[in-house]
């Protein structure tokens, strides 16, 4: 199960063994938002006279005097610092990685920054997954170095095995290099249009006010899945405006709380528990490295079975929609001369998929229907899951603090005065209440806990840590977002650290949600704009109020996105507002 919550140093962190060499303790850079400062602490070391009477101690003092010696040597020549961690092979470097399975990689990440400083690095030996090692960032400065100062050293997104061993290296999330710059090339339009996002707005409103419409009509109130309904939802959403497809996911809404079917009869949701299984069992395997992954599917684990129906779900769902879309163009193209080749190009500019479909490469090739697959299936899969859970989170949060919604609800009845939100409305500021409650949101629960990039060759960073060529630099928006160093209260959910003064002082790589530098996601503008409307429809007509789970902290977990897997969701009771 995924802790989420930050717990401060326990027997957990501490040697069994009390004639172990306690890992010394480096000075620290706090990361405040508006800089750095020097913390000092004093280093640790064993008991005396205890490496001559316990064995295992004296070799595990050897071994991290060893790996001191040789850092120091390779780092001290150009000036940097060395950078903290656990010896290879210790006891400490066994107890600090099992964290990352049994707490997972964002809390264990918060749990690295509490005990190392901002900065760490850890061994890789046995060059697992082609890392040279694993450095953790947890540090404002440091951040802003990798994403902004020095991004082509950092162009690269780390991909466990597990990506390749899915996509391929096809589709946005499982390549890298020249093919994933041309894909974020091809991809990125609809979502960073104006007149685009503008209209996107449009069927978001229109969608989330047929499900608003669903909710009032019924006889009294009613309780629900929240988390379920905003996955619909976003479905629906995802699926028209980048694929002009209605995946009838609102129907289902309506069918659920009406009673009129179980949401196991519908083929809308055996969509929709593909994508959902296909993140769960990724972030079980997740640094699986492909031999074993191989035995895995070879001998039919239940992940590897569990991956490949999910996937073929989902490929057959969206190969569907893209071999009715390449018959359309075509007919198009075949009705007549010109009138045909103006009424392609109007259709190429209507979502993502005509974009993709029109695409050649530059021998006038055009993509093949695997590579098609791969991309929608990159959008519809990241697209949704992010933007559902956000949606949910927010709702959720929002009611579990009932003064917050009360502001919220007074932003939305003076400035709207009744009617629905609109891009323009939430683009041009004027809801700084809503938009400071999204940011909050998105600062607690950011739907993507990691950020990972390899280093193409050797760097130092601003606060003097070396970073090796090779070395998988880990930065976690989860474990920035919760790091008392970086925030005041930082389990306190308080949308008024966006606003005025507090707001005009955060760093700019203080809060980071959707990532930063060359592989940041390319929905981030939409999927904000989304949520914010939803949250605005909803919340205008219906009062939610919180069954299951009832704590003002969600219990959240993440396999590869945020899911409410601990709670079994988020129930909540629907009443007309």
């Amino acid at each position: 199960m995924l802790a989420t919550t930050p717990s401060p140093a326990s027997s957990l962190w501490q040697p069994t063994c009390r004639c172990l060499p306690a890992p010394a303790v480096r000075p620290r850079p706090q990361a405040n938002g508006r800089g750095a400062k020097l913390r000092g602490s004093a280093a640790a070391g064993p008991a005396e006279g205890a490496t001559a009477s316990c064995p295992f101690a004296a070799a595990s003092a050897a071994l991290q005097g060893w790996q001191q010696g040789a850092a120091q040597q390779q780092e001290e020549g150009d000036g940097a610092m060395q950078t903290p961690g656990p010896s290879p092979f210790s006891l400490q470097s066994l107890m600090d990685v099992s964290l990352i399975f049994t707490e997972g990689l964002h809390e264990a990440m918060l749990r690295f920054s509490a005990r190392y400083g901002p900065v760490s690095r850890f061994a890789n030996p046995s060059a697992l997954n082609g890392a040279a090692g694993w450095v953790f960032l947890n540090s404002p400065g440091d951040i802003a170095h990798v994403c902004a100062a020095n991004p082509k050293n950092y162009a690269e997104r780390f991909l466990p095995d597990i990506y390749k061993f899915v996509t391929h290296e096809k589709g946005l999330l499982g390549s890298g290099g020249d093919y994933n710059r041309r894909h974020r090339r091809l991809c990125g339009p609809p979502f960073r249009s104006g007149e685009l996002l503008r209209k996107f707005g449009e069927v978001v409103v229109d969608r989330v006010s047929r499900v608003a419409d669903t909710f009032v009509s019924q006889p009294g109130p009613f309780a629900t899945n929240v988390a379920v309904q905003t996955q619909r939802l976003t479905l629906d959403v995802v699926g028209l405006t980048a694929f002009s497809h209605d995946f009838g996911e609102c129907q289902a809404i309506a069918r659920d709380v009406g009673g009129r079917a179980q949401p196991s009869e519908s083929d809308q949701d055996r969509l929709l528990w593909a994508v959902n299984a296909f993140g769960q069992v990724l972030g079980e395997v997740f640094i699986t490295p492909m031999p074993l992954l191989r035995l895995m599917d070879a001998v039919g684990l239940r992940q590897l079975r569990t991956l490949r129906e999910a996937v073929g779900v989902m490929r057959s769902s969206m190969l569907g929609v893209i071999a009715e879309r390449r018959q359309h163009l075509a007919a198009a193209a075949g009705s007549d001369g010109a009138g045909a080749a103006g009424g392609a190009a109007e259709a190429e500019a209507a979502d993502l998929l005509d974009m993709l479909l029109q695409a050649t490469d530059d021998n006038g090739v055009p993509m093949t229907d695997e590579e098609l697959w791969e991309d929608v299936h990159d959008v519809m899969g990241a697209g949704h899951e992010t933007t559902a859970t956000t949606a949910a989170a927010a709702i959720y949060a929002i009611s579990a603090h009932p003064e917050v919604e009360a502001r919220l609800v007074q932003e939305l009845e003076s400035v709207l005065g009744g009617r629905p939100a609109t891009y323009d409305d939430v683009q041009s500021g004027r809801l700084p209440y809503l938009e400071a409650v999204i940011k909050e949101v998105l600062r607690l629960y950011p739907a993507i806990p990691i950020f990972p990039r390899q280093a193409a060759e050797a760097d130092t960073l601003p606060s003097g840590h070396r970073i090796l060529k090779g070395d998988v630099v880990f930065m976690s928006t989860y474990a920035l977002h919760r790091s008392p160093d970086v925030w005041e209260e930082p389990l306190r959910f308080d949308p008024d650290r966006f606003l005025g003064e507090r707001g005009a002082a955060l760093h700019r790589f203080q809060w980071l949600p959707f990532g930063s530098g060359p592989r940041m996601c390319l929905g981030a503008a939409f999927a904000q704009m989304s949520v914010s409307l939803m949250v605005a429809t909803l919340l205008q007509r219906c009062r939610f109020t919180p069954l299951h789970p009832t704590t003002q902290l969600i219990p959240a977990a993440y396999d590869i996105t945020l899911n409410f897997d601990r709670t079994n969701g988020l129930r909540m009771e629907v009443a007309p507002r």
